[in-house]
C-alpha cells in the first residue's frame, strides 16, 4: 500500500478480501485494528504453515466479483482502490491548470483531493496510505501528463460511447449509472450540488437524491 505498490495487484488482493468478507459474513466495518493478544495465555495458538499464502490460491474458493463502488459497502483494500481511481480521474483533467507549477505545489493539491476522498468513508485508511497514494498519483501524472490528459479525453469518449442511443436502454442505464457514480465523487472532492449539476449537464434535484446519504467531508 505504499506509493511503490503495484495498483493491479492492489485491487485484485481486494477482490479476494471483499469474497472472504461476504462468504464469511465479515464485520464490513473492521479495519484490523483490534485483535486478540496471540501471545496471551489465554489463547492456544495453531501454526499451519509457514510459507505466505499465494493470492491465486486464495482466489480458488472464493467467488471473485467487481469491487463495491457505494461508500456504504467498501471496506478494507477496496478503500484504496476507489481513492485512487477518484483521485487519478481527477488527477487527469486537473494537471493541465497546474502544470506551470512546482511538483511540491501539485502534490499538496492531489493529497487534498486525496484527504477528501477519504473522509467519505465509514472507516477512513490511515493517512499514511492516503500520502502514499497522492504521492503515487502525484508522480505518475507530473511525469506523463500529455499521457495522463489523453487519458481523460479517452475516458470522456467512452462515456459518450455509452450515451449512444443505439445500443438501447442498456446503454442508457449504464450512462445513467456512470454519471451518478462521477456526482458521488465530485461530492467526494467537495465540490456542492450546483457545481455538480453544472459540470455534469444534470438536475440540481438529481444531484441531491444521489448525494443526500453519502458522508459528508
Amino acid at each position: 500500500t505504499t506509493h511503490r505498490a503495484k495498483q493491479n495487484v492492489i485491487q485484485y488482493l481486494a477482490k479476494i478480501e471483499q469474497a472472504y468478507s461476504l462468504a464469511l459474513g465479515a464485520d464490513r466495518g473492521y479495519t484490523g485494528l483490534i485483535t486478540k493478544n496471540p501471545c496471551h495465555g489465554t489463547w492456544e495458538n495453531h501454526t499451519f504453515g509457514i510459507q505466505p499464502y499465494d493470492l491465486n490460491y486464495l482466489a480458488d474458493f472464493v467467488e471473485i466479483q467487481e469491487l463495491k463502488t457505494d461508500l456504504k459497502e467498501v471496506s478494507g483494500l477496496g478503500r484504496n482502490c476507489m481513492m485512487f481511481d477518484t483521485v487519478r480521474f481527477w488527477a487527469y483533467e486537473a494537471i493541465r491548470a497546474f502544470i506551470s507549477g512546482s511538483p511540491d505545489s501539485w502534490y499538496a493539491e492531489v493529497l487534498k483531493v486525496a484527504i477528501n476522498a477519504n473522509g467519505a468513508f465509514l472507516e477512513p485508511l490511515p493517512h499514511s496510505e492516503v500520502k502514499a497514494t497522492a504521492k503515487s498519483v502525484a508522480r505518475w501524472v507530473w511525469r506523463n501528463h500529455t499521457a495522463a490528459h489523453a487519458k481523460f479525453i479517452e475516458r470522456q469518449a467512452m462515456k459518450g460511447r455509452m450515451g449512444d442511443s443505439s445500443h438501447g436502454g442498456k446503454a442508457r442505464s449504464a450512462q445513467y449509472s456512470d454519471i451518478r457514480q462521477e456526482a458521488l465523487k465530485l461530492h467526494v472532492m467537495g465540490f456542492n450540488p450546483t457545481q455538480i449539476a453544472k459540470k455534469l449537464n444534470i438536475s440540481r434535484p438529481s444531484v441531491y437524491k444521489w448525494v443526500k446519504n453519502c458522508p459528508k467531508v
